[in-house]
């Protein structure tokens, strides 16, 4: 069966600015989550680097394709417990916010608050 491409079109609601994608979602998924799909592209493939290297997960268990799914879905959900512990060590303890956070946190604010002055606003998923 062929996979059918849809052209998604999304205005950025901080920026007013046109994007256009390509992608095999469908159309039922609203253009701005597959916009923010596209812009954390980045944080996704970091997200599979860490796993590499926080989780030593640098070769298969198995050539068997239902070993290969339940490693990927372990180390899935190890990565994600991971980050629910980290999430709520940041609300409990503050003070264990990386820099890192805490300025994109900032930045964020900086950019909605002068997205406001242009009576626009940034994407939600950014928060």
């Amino acid at each position: 069966m062929a996979r059918l491409f849809n052209v998604v079109d999304y205005r950025d609601p901080e920026t007013g600015k046109l994007h256009r994608f390509v992608t095999t979602l469908p159309m039922t998924i609203n253009p701005g989550t597959i916009a923010m799909l596209y812009f954390k592209r980045w944080t996704i493939e970091k997200t599979f680097n860490n796993t590499k290297s926080n989780f030593k997960e640098t070769k298969a268990w198995s050539s068997n394709t239902r070993s290969l799914k339940n490693q990927m879905r372990l180390t899935a959900m190890s990565y994600n417990l991971m980050r629910v512990f980290e999430e709520i060590s940041k609300t409990q303890q503050p003070e264990l916010i990386h820099p890192s956070d805490k300025k994109y946190s900032e930045a964020l604010e900086i950019r909605q608050q002068q997205a406001q002055k242009r009576d626009r606003f940034v994407n939600p998923l950014f928060f």
